[in-house]
């Protein structure tokens, strides 16, 4: 790869953030990403939020308190009539968000949608034709695109650094299933910490389980929802069930493998059974090389890295 002597890669430079912003930020939905992310963010920014709006009068009620909010409503309709309120986060789930985002656009407000941004293409292409016929600003708050990473990866592309790249799954739309049920169809089960590599959700008023597994070696946390009655405890009711592996980056050159296993069955949310699930996965599994250096990924033998 060549480059110029002194250019400085885009990602690496420091971006200030604005810390005059006059402009008073609304929130139409009060709900676990506004709480523990939005919020303690734009506070710590000393940005102006001026309100909130929820249909749930509880959720409303807690957001107003805990952030001391001047103003806040179970009709966002109420939201969009103050004149204070120049910017509105929308973050309500996009089968809601539509007829939102048109009339909060003809009320002149600009717009930051939670992502994802749609379900429909045709839903994306009204919010976006609504925001260009208002004159209003539309974004989309897909955060990862500004981690350095993912700044890294972009530069590197545009220097030619690693040619044009090609994957064929890159072609199919991945979705993650939480935004495909409407009000999340299962209460996850589980303990604040966990003693093995295992974690599981059981469906509402049925037997069926889902069952998440790993290697000891390899998980490095598992993550999933379990009870608080916290409500500043944003992790307890993130509707997730994740395995961490590794604990670390990995260096050049440097290949891992691991198998994990996933398992849906009537279980009837009995532990036992569950444990029974794992004893026997580790017993097929536990011999598995490690670590393997190699050039060539397609060397690795049997799991892909």
């Amino acid at each position: 790869m060549s480059q110029p002597v002194g250019v400085i890669p885009p990602f690496m430079v420091p971006v200030p953030l604005p810390r005059d912003c006059p402009l008073g930020i609304g929130f139409i939905g009060a709900g676990n990403v506004v709480n523990s992310a939005h919020l303690p963010q734009y506070r710590k920014a000393g940005y102006r939020v001026v309100g909130c709006a929820d249909r749930r009068p509880e959720a409303v009620e807690a957001t107003q308190r805990r952030w001391d909010l001047p103003f806040a409503t179970t009709d966002y309709r109420r939201l969009l009539e103050r004149p204070e309120v120049a910017v509105v986060v929308v973050a309500i789930p996009p089968e809601d968000r539509l007829t939102v985002v048109r009339e909060a656009a003809a009320a002149g407000k600009h717009l930051l949608l939670e992502k994802p941004f749609a379900h429909r293409y045709a839903e994306a292409v009204a919010m976006v034709q609504a925001a260009e016929e208002a004159g209003v600003k539309l974004a989309v708050n897909q955060n990862r695109r500004w981690m350095a990473p993912h700044w890294a990866a972009r530069w590197l592309l545009a220097q030619g650094a690693i040619g044009t790249p090609c994957d064929e799954a890159a072609a199919h739309c991945l979705t993650d299933g939480r935004w495909q049920r409407g009000r999340h169809f299962t209460r996850f089960l589980g303990a604040r910490y966990c003693a093995l590599p295992l974690g599981f959700y059981g469906q509402v008023g049925g037997p069926v389980d889902i069952v998440v597994m790993g290697l000891p070696r390899d998980v490095f946390a598992v993550s999933m929802a379990y009870a608080t009655a916290d409500p500043s405890d944003s992790v307890g009711q993130h509707n997730s069930l994740y395995l961490s592996l590794f604990g670390r980056d990995l260096h050049p050159g440097e290949r891992w493998q691991t198998v994990v296993r996933l398992v849906v069955g009537p279980f009837g949310q009995d532990p036992e059974q569950h444990r029974a699930l794992y004893t026997a996965f580790l017993q097929a599994y536990q011999n598995l090389p490690a670590v393997l250096e190699v050039d060539d990924p397609q060397q690795l033998p049997g799991l892909r890295p």
